[in-house]
């Protein structure tokens, strides 16, 4: 039941994990209206970087895509890392951009 390889929670966990980042994506999209200047600013960074943590998520959910014509070498897990990385910077970047408007 625990074995990460064959246990109902593997994919459950991805599932619920991907669903909250697009969830978070669209709260900060929604709220994005209600903010404009330099706060406007952060809210756009994070939202990105949150929508691109979701797409990681999902891509996460079909581990190297093998199913859909990708293999070893060329795999979903690529596009996996980039987007988690690329949504952590931009995140870190809306927290550089916070500390610097609270000043």
């Amino acid at each position: 039941m625990f074995n990460y390889d064959i246990s109902f929670f593997n994919p459950l966990l991805k599932i619920i994990i991907a669903a909250c980042f697009f969830i978070a994506t669209l709260m900060f999209y929604k709220a994005k209206g209600d903010f404009g200047g330099q706060v406007g600013k952060f809210v756009n960074l994070v939202s990105i970087g949150v929508l691109l943590s979701a797409l990681g998520a999902f891509f996460r959910y079909f581990g190297h895509g093998t199913q859909f014509g990708f293999n070893e070498a060329f795999s979903l897990k690529w596009f996996e890392s980039l987007s988690y990385t690329i949504g952590s910077i931009l995140i870190l970047l809306a927290g550089i951009k916070l500390l610097k408007f609270g000043k």
